[in-house]
């Protein structure tokens, strides 16, 4: 689990969603854009679309941040990642 350092507030999300594309893909879109910390911020966003039920989306969301390394990020950014089907 990441830590709450780590994760982005939901009042940075319009700012960030707006932000330069990194990587586009079917499922996924990761957008970043810069900030002034010394760490980078990390929002994880699954729709209902996506999962109906919150257990699932929640589980989705867990194993994403699970396997995110502060450690091996470039420090310094807001990054969104928004799944999508």
């Amino acid at each position: 689990m990441l830590n709450r350092r780590y994760r982005l507030p939901g009042y940075f999300l319009p700012r960030t969603l707006t932000g330069r594309i990194i990587f586009f893909d079917n499922d996924l879109i990761i957008r970043a854009r810069a900030n002034n910390l010394t760490f980078t911020r990390w929002a994880i966003i699954v729709p209902k679309r996506v999962f109906a039920k919150a257990v699932k989306r929640n589980r989705l969301k867990r194993r994403l941040l699970a396997a995110i390394d502060p450690a091996k990020i470039t420090p310094g950014w807001d990054v969104a990642v928004l799944i999508k089907k």
